[in-house]
């Protein structure tokens, strides 16, 4: 297939398209694009960094005879059938990460996950962990969602013009580590409890995961600098694949091949918000039905 690469189309050019689907099960050669997906690339990236993560990919992914691919949520117990046509098309939007199409299939799958929480195929216990409430309250009572979700499924020519939000905006890496664990991730938030969260994981790197977001004090939306060599964003959720004493080894979604190295400065964290998502994967957590699919 000839591709017209000139100004006017790069922007719908994604070489991906014109190949086929293969599903390796593997996270990599992840680039974020513009959908708000940050929190879900993360989780991704740090779960197949992760021993015990690899092992969630094993038993939760796998391709059908007939092209399909099937995505497991052990916190759900309930699968969700990717078809091949759903991730050609999605590929084929401006939304669509780029990268091996076994992250495709996970984020529609996961789109899916958020359509039957609207629709209320799935029922959330009030005890429910606070980010699936967070998402009930503040982004499923919306119209554009129903729509966004309606027009992705049902009518594509249409949604790869709409630019209303996304389900996937400003969700939590939470959401993606216990569905496929079935484990109740920890949010840490307290300056003084972040160091001995990063030194459980440095323990525990083939059973556990650990992603990291900033936040303004000021509340502004502008990015800050750590040092001359690299700049975090706010409101922006990154990946921790390794950790040593203060130096952590950070991954941005937008390209997951670089590798960002930060020592890390509490008297720089101090000026800021901090959010840490930690979950040990093979931990005794209650696993208890928080929420439960129904047909």
């Amino acid at each position: 297939m000839d591709w017209d690469l000139t100004l006017d189309n790069y922007d719908h050019y994604n070489p991906w398209i014109d190949g086929d689907i293969q599903i390796n099960r593997k996270i990599i050669n992840c680039e974020q694009k513009n959908n708000g997906d940050c929190w879900l690339l993360s989780a991704l990236i740090c779960l197949y960094n992760c021993k015990k993560g690899k092992e969630l990919f094993n038993n939760a992914i796998w391709e059908n005879s007939d092209g399909s691919v099937s995505i497991y949520f052990k916190a759900i117990e309930h699968e969700y059938i990717i078809e091949r046509n759903e991730i050609i098309k999605y590929k084929q939007s401006d939304v669509c990460p780029l990268g091996s199409d076994t992250i495709i299939a996970i984020e529609l799958a996961i789109i899916k996950f958020f359509k039957d929480i609207y629709y209320q195929k799935i029922i959330i216990n009030k005890n429910a962990p606070y980010f699936f409430l967070q998402r009930i309250d503040y982004r499923y009572n919306k119209i554009n969602i129903a729509k966004y979700i309606y027009l992705l499924f049902f009518d594509f020519e249409k949604f790869k013009t709409y630019t209303n939000s996304s389900p996937l905006d400003g969700g939590l890496s939470e959401v993606v580590f216990f569905l496929l664990s079935g484990k109740i991730p920890e949010t840490i938030t307290n300056l003084y409890n972040i160091l001995p969260y990063i030194h459980e994981y440095e323990l525990n790197k083939e059973t556990s995961v650990l992603t990291i977001s900033f936040y303004s004090i000021e509340k502004t939306k502008a990015p800050f600098i750590f040092n001359k060599d690299f700049i975090f964003l706010l409101y922006h959720c990154y990946s921790i694949i390794d950790a040593d004493n203060f130096n952590l080894t950070i991954v941005n979604p937008w390209e997951q091949n670089k590798k960002i190295y930060w020592t890390i400065n509490l008297g720089d964290l101090a000026m800021y918000n901090v959010k840490l998502t930690y979950c040990n994967l093979s931990s005794e957590s209650n696993e208890k039905k928080y929420i439960q699919y129904v047909n």
